[in-house]
């Protein structure tokens, strides 16, 4: 409760609320290092962002790479002037181990017809992901547009 009352007052104006919270482009030194705060617990305190109220499956060897939610984060907070640390774990609190052992087994990918220089499969991959070119900042426009398109 502490970190969300400092958040609010940090980057809400002390009011809390859509219209008032700036937790994307805030130029508060002290909203900066709140977010930074809230970013580690959900890094490394074993909070499951793909489920908040479901523990965290850490089951299996671990990937050491940059995670999913470390990009998804890093998207969110891109014109932030923080460095994040970088998690040890590809996805946090998801057990990939039992897909990719089933996935790169030989006669698996045989199946698959996947070809012999093809990498294995990765539930997340840091080159990919890292190497991503961003067409729009956001796609508000785009979706704005769509709105009573949609049947």
């Amino acid at each position: 409760q502490d970190l969300w009352d400092d958040l609010v007052t940090n980057c809400c104006n002390g009011v809390e609320g859509q219209d008032s919270c700036d937790f994307y482009d805030s130029v508060s030194v002290a909203c900066e290092a709140d977010i930074l705060r809230a970013t580690y617990i959900i890094d490394f305190d074993g909070l499951n962002i793909y489920d908040l109220y479901g523990d965290c499956e850490t089951v299996g060897p671990p990937m050491f790479s940059k995670s999913r939610a470390w990009y998804d984060l890093s998207n969110i907070r891109r014109k932030s002037q923080i460095v994040r640390p970088v998690p040890a774990l590809d996805v946090p609190c998801v057990n990939s181990y039992p897909q990719s052992t089933w996935l790169n087994q030989p006669e698996v990918r045989t199946a698959l017809h996947i070809p012999s220089f093809v990498a294995d499969w990765e539930i997340c991959n840091g080159d990919v992901n890292g190497g991503y070119g961003r067409n729009y900042a956001d796609v508000f426009s785009q979706l704005t547009s769509l709105q009573g398109q949609i049947r």
